[in-house]
């Protein structure tokens, strides 16, 4: 006797720092999930995140948006509607690129000491991907 659920799904092709990528977007009132191929090797990545988890991480970044807004807007950035071009942009980075991003938001500061990480942690991080969705505005 729940209430009915309401399931988005959008997949699209996009390039990304020269390559490219099949992306595949499903979201429902309480879940997002995101499917990313790559087209010429293959691989594959999958992830699933809870509403709570997306409202976090929006939250983290001082831009908090509600679950259901950020799923809208990762879907007009699929679709790349042309209203939306210049201000919602998806890339997809690698840990490495994520760490280079992380110390530019940081100001650049000295190097901080890396934590050593087992060799079979190293290697699950240089093979996972994340889908980042950027939002500019006017005023940014």
């Amino acid at each position: 006797a729940g209430r009915p659920s309401h399931t988005m799904a959008a997949s699209a092709f996009i390039a990304v720092r020269g390559i490219e990528y099949t992306l595949g977007l499903t979201a429902d009132e309480a879940a997002l999930r995101i499917d990313l191929q790559q087209a010429d090797g293959g691989h594959i990545w999958s992830a699933t995140f809870d509403s709570h988890y997306v409202e976090e991480i929006t939250r983290k970044t001082g831009s908090f948006k509600r679950f259901g807004a950020f799923v809208s807007m990762l879907r007009r950035a699929l679709a790349a509607d042309a209203t939306d071009a210049e201000s919602l942009k998806i890339d997809v980075l690698t840990y490495a690129d994520l760490q280079v991003l992380k110390q530019r938001r940081a100001g650049g500061a000295a190097a901080q000491p890396q934590r050593t990480q087992p060799a079979a942690a190293a290697a699950d991080s240089a093979q996972r991907r994340y889908v980042i969705l950027t939002h500019s505005t006017a005023h940014d």
